[in-house]
């Protein structure tokens, strides 16, 4: 009986479980915006925070300028793999983005990054990503 019990909580934790993993309890915040000067795009840099267990998400995405973010295709993820790699305040990895030519975005990020997504092309823009870190300024004496 007891079993029994147990058993038909069974799908009530797998749900619960679920839930967690899911982008609900996540939130996406814009780093900056970057229109091409010789197209109708534009690219998004997105830093997304799933909470205390994972590492901050630095996202770049290309849209549309008269679509809205949400409608604009995610290019570019990665994250500082647990501190390895350079991050600016706030958590997100560092990163620049800009359009060097009319519909092609060059992206540098940091070196030791780990990147989930790195999309050669997307509507109608060729990307170019360069593993780089931010120039340091000598001391001055």
């Amino acid at each position: 009986m007891k079993r029994r019990r147990w058993l038909s909580l069974l799908p009530l934790l797998y749900a619960s479980t679920l839930a967690g993993c899911s982008g609900g309890g996540c939130a996406s915040h814009m780093v900056s915006r970057h229109a091409d000067p010789g197209s109708d795009l534009v690219a998004y840099v997105l830093k997304r925070d799933c909470g205390a267990t994972t590492d901050f998400a630095t996202n770049v995405a290309i849209g549309k300028r008269a679509e809205n973010l949400a409608e604009a295709l995610v290019v570019f993820t990665a994250d500082a793999d647990h501190g390895a790699a350079f991050q600016e305040d706030g958590g997100a990895i560092w990163l620049r983005a800009a359009w060097t030519a009319p519909r092609t975005l060059s992206i540098a990020f940091a070196e030791k990054s780990r990147v989930f997504k790195k999309l050669e092309s997307a509507n109608g823009a060729v990307i170019r990503y360069r593993a780089s870190n931010p120039a340091e300024l000598p001391p001055v004496p």
